[in-house]
């Protein structure tokens, strides 16, 4: 379904005639603009908009002013293509011809058609086409402050930590927004990384993984702050991560400390290990690439998961195995 976009919203407001520039602030923005993010968050009436509006003037800006309204995943991101596209139009005759589609018009019809279930897939098409442009673009959202849906903050956060180095992304808002990993602790962000490895998440696996001793208490937090943590049960002992926001820990993770994933698997498959859960104890080995740990744990648990029913699992692992010489004992 297509959201009748609104104009206004996407017009930058005018530097008020009266407004004094104000250097230090203004200095502080533009050098805040070699970063992916800028945020310019402080209470209502101290001139946020003024501010950016008049220190972005000379540059080329998709500006996009949010209400309410915007809670709507599909209808947010309608809207934030619309502002990429203001500052892209494209559309340009020569001899008759379109030299230029309008950048984002793949994603936007794939949103339309699809939905919010598909913003993974929007957001990277976009993210695609951005990185091909050789030139600066800043994207302003104007009172973020206003969005509370967790599916547009987590697709926001996938969005922040893919955006090509020539996106420059700046929010408005009267409070923090609960965009996580631009506002944890080192510890937090450390705990998140090494769990973002894991598809459910339980306080004792994790203190396995982490080697953390306050597992459960950072869970509790991150619930009480609403930090994506979805439950998996009603006893509240098995969670999961929404999965646009452990796209993006697993990302970082990747680029930041990719020599720590194959020892982080490991530890979760020693926890599952001793769970009796060798469907989860087998698939962390292999992505580990530690097929000899797989092979013993095929031959551990072989026979009676078999019994279970659960062949495809030990297959799929025998299978891994034996294409890299690694041959479990026989079941």
């Amino acid at each position: 379904m297509s959201h009748l976009l609104l104009a206004t919203k996407l017009y930058r407001p005018p530097p008020r005639p009266q407004w004094v520039e104000r250097p230090y602030p203004t200095a502080t923005l533009n050098q805040g603009l070699q970063n992916k993010l800028t945020l310019v968050s402080a209470p209502a009436g101290f001139g946020k908009t003024t501010l950016v509006s008049a220190a972005l003037q000379h540059k080329q800006v998709g500006w996009l002013s949010l209400d309410e309204r915007d809670n709507d995943p599909q209808r947010f991101f309608s809207y934030l293509i619309a502002a990429v596209q203001q500052t892209r139009p494209g559309g340009g005759q020569v001899g008759g011809q379109t030299v230029r589609p309008a950048i984002g018009q793949t994603a936007l019809t794939t949103l339309q058609s699809e939905g919010a279930a598909a913003l993974e897939t929007v957001l990277t098409l976009l993210i695609n086409e951005l990185a091909a442009l050789p030139d600066e673009l800043i994207l302003v959202l104007d009172d973020y402050h206003l969005i509370d849906q967790p599916d547009i903050h987590a697709a926001m956060s996938f969005w922040l930590d893919h955006l090509p180095p020539a996106v420059h992304q700046v929010i408005l808002s009267r409070s923090d927004p609960p965009l996580p990993l631009a506002r944890q602790s080192p510890a937090r962000r450390a705990f998140l990384f090494q769990t973002a490895i894991l598809e459910r998440l339980h306080p004792d696996l994790c203190a396995a993984v982490t080697g953390r001793s306050d597992s459960l208490e950072i869970m509790l937090r991150m619930r009480q702050e609403n930090l994506f943590l979805i439950p998996l049960d009603e006893a509240g002992h098995w969670f999961r991560y929404h999965h646009l926001f452990r796209d993006a820990l697993l990302h970082l993770l990747q680029r930041h400390h990719p020599t720590d994933i194959p020892q982080l698997r490991r530890q979760a498959a020693a926890w599952f290990r001793t769970q009796r859960l060798p469907d989860e104890a087998i698939q962390q080995a292999i992505l580990a690439q530690d097929f000899a740990l797989a092979g013993d744990l095929i031959a551990e648990f072989g026979e009676a998961t078999w019994k279970e029913g659960q062949a495809i699992t030990f297959y799929i692992g025998c299978v891994s195995c034996q294409k890299r010489s690694v041959v479990p004992a026989p079941i």
